[in-house]
């Protein structure tokens, strides 16, 4: 009998040590739990963006809003003086990287400002912009005058070549005879150019004439000479200014290979296409499509004219 009590003793004192040890085991188990909830709410916002701040059909603004390259007009006009700082931002300002084509344009690459006055004007140009994910590209155009590059040939007739108004063939002149000043100060007619204090067009033949590559001119001559203007438009009249390169020889087969490079190089930038077969003046459309690509020219100034005697 007493062997019989002293093993209920222990077993029931075995069954109360158990049962404590599960009940500590209990509570640290519910103080981990308790432990892990409270971090999971504490860190909710978190895990929250985390799961749901990649989401492709998000409504970031950045996703549903893709950035637009644009300025406050497709014709950008140089105002004032020549020599006076004008510049042009982008309406919507983004960091990245801006370029545009052809050569020419003034351009800040870090923030897309132009430089009116240290731009060559008269020429529409295409500008790009990249942050390494978005892409954008816009046209503007740079108010002023132009020439196509060609070839002209003379004859007993004057040959008359006319300006090129805001990158548009068939534009008139606004105000041509009202207002409007071409060759301020004669840097032309003074040297020879015959160009209308008018209208600004060329008169070839008189150039030839007038002796602007001597009294007898050589096969191979060429001058260049600074045309400065000012148009009567919404340029105010500021002063503008473009040079132009003038060419001389006696018949098509004279013209040499550095001057047919220099005419295709300015292939997509003013003119559609030009043939070494023409002897005409460059026909084809402006840069309204232009695009930057390896089969296109690069520069596009001075204007580069060719005169053709025989």
């Amino acid at each position: 009998m007493a062997h019989f009590v002293y093993l209920n003793y222990h077993i029931r004192k075995e069954v109360t040590f158990y049962k404590a040890v599960l009940s500590i085991k209990k509570t640290i188990i519910y103080m981990l739990i308790k432990i892990m909830i409270r971090s999971v709410f504490k860190n909710l916002p978190i895990l929250a963006v985390v799961l749901f701040g990649c989401n492709k059909n998000s409504t970031n603004t950045y996703d549903t809003k893709p950035y637009k390259l644009s300025y406050n007009d497709s014709i950008l006009y140089p105002l004032g003086e020549i020599n006076e700082l004008q510049t042009i931002s982008p309406v919507a300002a983004k960091s990245g990287t801006y370029t545009s084509f052809p050569e020419g344009l003034n351009i800040n690459s870090a923030t897309g400002v132009i430089s009116l006055h240290e731009s060559e004007t008269g020429i529409k140009y295409r500008i790009y912009f990249t942050d390494g994910y978005t892409k954008d590209s816009t046209l503007i155009t740079i108010g002023g005058i132009n020439y196509l590059d060609g070839v002209y040939k003379i004859n007993a007739s004057d040959s008359v070549i006319n300006p090129l108004y805001n990158a548009q063939i068939g534009n008139n002149l606004p105000n041509a005879t009202n207002g409007s000043v071409f060759d301020e100060g004669g840097g032309c007619n003074g040297n020879g150019c015959a160009v209308n204090l008018n209208d600004a067009r060329i008169n070839l033949a008189q150039t030839v004439r007038n002796g602007a590559f001597g009294g007898t001119p050589t096969n191979g001559s060429n001058k260049e000479f600074t045309l400065n203007y000012r148009i009567n438009d919404n340029s105010r009249k500021g002063s503008n200014r473009l040079k132009i390169k003038v060419f001389y020889f006696k018949t098509l087969n004279d013209v040499t290979s550095q001057v047919w490079d220099l005419l295709n190089s300015r292939n997509g930038t003013v003119i559609n296409s030009f043939s070494n077969n023409n002897n005409t003046p460059i026909q084809g459309n402006t840069a309204g499509n232009i695009f930057n690509t390896p089969t296109t020219g690069k520069g596009r100034r001075p204007p580069c004219v060719v005169i053709i005697s025989q």
